[in-house]
């Protein structure tokens, strides 16, 4: 789901990190369910209006299994939101990091630090 944005190999597992809008096929329902988790992991978060297109969201799966029997396990995701900031030198859109999270069994194993990254490139 989405565009594929990078890959990561980390002791033989990899992941993927997909870049998705509200228009991404299938991505308005699984983001449904998926924003549910942020409430459980992260203190003061808040529900996102998907509506609004300024919003990109980058998903980090675990790939397992072999060609044919590929399953993508969810690992965590960041909302950014691109916002028009007014300056004296240009006007332009810059992008600001909203809520990143990782899930527990994916803790403490740089793969945030990895996401992070890719959001930045």
């Amino acid at each position: 789901m989405g565009e594929l944005v990078n890959t990561i190999t980390e002791e033989g597992t990899q992941f993927e990190v997909y870049k998705c809008t509200e228009s991404t096929p299938r991505f308005r329902e699984y983001h449904e369910r998926l924003q549910a988790w942020m409430m459980f992991y992260i203190d003061a978060a808040s529900f996102i209006d998907i509506d609004d297109d300024s919003w990109r969201m980058f998903l980090m799966f675990e790939k397992t299994g072999g060609p044919g029997s590929e399953r993508f396990v969810v690992v965590g995701y960041i909302t950014v939101y691109q916002y028009y900031a007014y300056g004296r030198e240009t006007n332009r859109c810059r992008p600001r990091i909203s809520q990143m999270l990782v899930l527990p069994p994916y803790q403490r194993r740089g793969l945030g630090a990895q996401l992070l990254e890719t959001v930045y490139r």
